[in-house]
């Protein structure tokens, strides 16, 4: 195992598990994020405009269905990462590849533009640009 791979799955291994924590922080949130809309409940029920407890109860669900997305993509990289990312597998770059870049972009537009997103890409092009050379220029032997 060469040096840069070593870097790189290890770093991999960490985007993984920074992805489960930004996840469980987002789950957390949407606690805090209830409390808030118990308060601008009461502000439009005073003024009577409009209840807005429709709005906020699909907030919750789209809050809580994307972080728990966020926790599994970040298992799944755990796993690839353990099991063929190491291994130099050319399949499991492309793969981490994809999944890395879809899931970082739907971060970025989700949450918007935040140091944590930042950090996510940060992250996630030194995990896979440090040992790309050595996967994709690895010579893979074809069992027909």
């Amino acid at each position: 195992m060469t040096k840069s791979l070593k870097i790189g799955w290890i770093i991999m291994l960490i985007f993984g598990m920074y992805r489960i924590m930004e996840s469980v922080l987002l789950v957390a949130i949407r606690t805090r994020f209830n409390e808030i809309m118990k308060i601008v409940d009461q502000a439009f029920n005073n003024t009577g405009v409009f209840p807005p407890i429709a709005i906020h109860h699909s907030v919750f669900s789209l809050i809580l269905g994307y972080g728990f997305g966020l926790a599994a993509t970040g298992i799944a990289i755990i796993i690839i990462t353990l099991a063929s990312y190491r291994k130099a597998e050319r399949w499991s770059w492309w793969c981490l590849l994809l999944m890395g870049i879809i899931s970082l972009l739907a971060n970025t537009i989700f949450l918007g533009p935040n140091s944590v997103t930042f950090w996510g890409w940060i992250l996630f092009i030194i995990a896979i640009a440090i040992p790309a050379r050595t996967i994709l220029s690895k010579k893979e032997s074809i069992i027909i």
